[in-house]
């Protein structure tokens, strides 16, 4: 297992712009982009929402991870921090207690920063869950649209196919007119 640096400025120069890369896919602007449905073309806002929750899926396992390994790197600053503290305090030959020796690790700089990377990992990788929860509901909305439309064709289908009630009199006296004439011919 390799271990992760607690650090983007550890990261060698070509992990890093894959890292700004991963970061400018996902924005708010895009989601909201990637979420919006044009009314006048369900089509494509159809066929592309398998894609999108596929793409997403991925960057949220992807966040889920990072949050994941954020936080094995904070429990080893944590242990790290606990050693270090322990160690130049027992070479000053100072008393300390279990409370003491906490408050220092908590505020050791090494656990901070890991503590709180890892809490960007873990709001990166919540971001991303709620995106594909909004990608549900567009995938919902997308169907109620779609049933929405189909009702609108039916129902101009019907409106055309019917007549109004002055053509349907005017088609019954034609019949009942052809049907006594048809008589009046016997």
């Amino acid at each position: 297992m390799t271990a992760l640096p607690l650090d983007e400025t550890d990261l060698p120069v070509e992990e890093t712009k894959k890292t700004e890369a991963s970061r400018e896919r996902f924005s708010a602007e895009t989601l909201r982009r990637d979420l919006a449905i044009n009314d006048a073309d369900l089509d494509s806002a159809m066929t592309e929402q398998a894609g999108l929750y596929g793409f997403y899926s991925m960057q949220y396992a992807k966040a889920q991870f990072e949050a994941d390994q954020a936080k094995i790197r904070a429990e080893v600053a944590k242990a790290r921090a606990y050693k270090d503290v322990r160690s130049r305090l027992i070479s000053k030959g100072a008393k300390f207690s279990e409370a003491l020796l906490e408050a220092e690790v908590t505020l050791h700089p090494e656990y901070q920063d890991a503590l709180e990377l890892s809490a960007k990992y873990r709001m990166r990788a919540e971001m991303l869950r709620q995106s594909l929860e909004a990608l549900k509901q567009r995938r919902d909305m997308l169907v109620q649209k779609g049933k929405s439309r189909l009702e609108e064709l039916r129902g101009e289908v019907y409106l055309r196919g019917e007549l109004s009630l002055a053509d349907k009199k005017a088609h019954a006296k034609r019949k009942i007119a052809e049907a006594q004439g048809a008589m009046g011919d016997e």
